[in-house]
């Protein structure tokens, strides 16, 4: 995730719940059949990337989609991790 890049596919899941999402997350880690990845995000322009959080989807091939889907929590919780990503 690029901190500060818009998504238009980020547009159209409007207001995804955390609650919601943790959730989901933990239901496909823990069943043993879901696949993680670690996120990472970066300010425009910079070079230096940042572990955030992890992403689940129930195959590999669905952990790129995930991370778009709930690519607005990512932003957020990245800025609230690290300041400097947080803008001018």
């Amino acid at each position: 995730v690029v901190v500060g890049a818009a998504s238009a596919l980020a547009v159209s899941c409007v207001n995804p719940c955390p609650r919601r999402q943790l959730l989901a997350y933990v239901a496909h880690a823990q069943s043993g059949g879901g696949q993680t990845a670690d996120v990472v995000a970066r300010r425009v322009g910079g070079d230096e990337w940042r572990t955030v959080g992890r992403v689940a989807a129930a195959s590999v091939d669905a952990l790129p989609r995930s991370a778009l889907l709930q690519e607005r929590l990512i932003e957020e919780h990245a800025r609230r991790l690290y300041t400097d990503l947080r803008g001018p």
